[in-house]
């Protein structure tokens, strides 16, 4: 089982109306190490490596916020955008409380989060992520820009 941790003093910090976020790394990992065993074939082989983002989060308002991973792109070094991967990661892999998709954060609240990001061309690194969280109805959008 792989193990991610971070704290708040190292990573990339940003302060939104509803959220206190932190990039904590974007290592580049096996994905055999992170994904459900029966993704791996000869489309995503078990060698093959992607970038996964760490966030750790505290929701800073006074109603509930949703963090979802299909709410956050990354800009790569080649100025390209790119998405959050279509491969699911396995909680199992990545440690008692580490969220892979979406997590709804009470008030107050910490949750962390993994996402794994689609495929980069080879010599391409994230140095930027960008995470949209709140709602459009109410105008309480949080737009987060992460600078690596």
């Amino acid at each position: 089982m792989n193990s991610f941790s971070s704290t708040n003093e190292t990573g990339v910090r940003v302060e939104g109306k509803t959220v206190l976020a932190t990039l904590a790394g974007v290592p580049r990992v096996s994905i055999a190490d992170v994904v459900y065993p029966h993704q791996l074939d000869t489309a995503h082989p078990p060698k093959e490596t992607r970038v996964i983002a760490l966030f750790d989060l505290k929701n800073v308002s006074n109603r509930p916020i949703r963090w979802s991973a299909s709410q956050t792109s990354f800009i790569g070094s080649d100025a390209y955008t790119y998405s959050s991967s279509t491969l699911s990661l396995d909680p199992g892999k990545l440690g008692p409380g580490c969220h892979t998709r979406s997590v709804s954060i009470e008030p107050g609240r910490k949750a962390r989060i993994a996402t794994l990001v689609e495929k980069l061309p080879p010599d391409v690194e994230i140095v930027e992520a960008v995470h949209t969280v709140g709602a459009r109805r109410n105008g309480t959008l949080d737009r987060l820009h992460f600078r690596l």
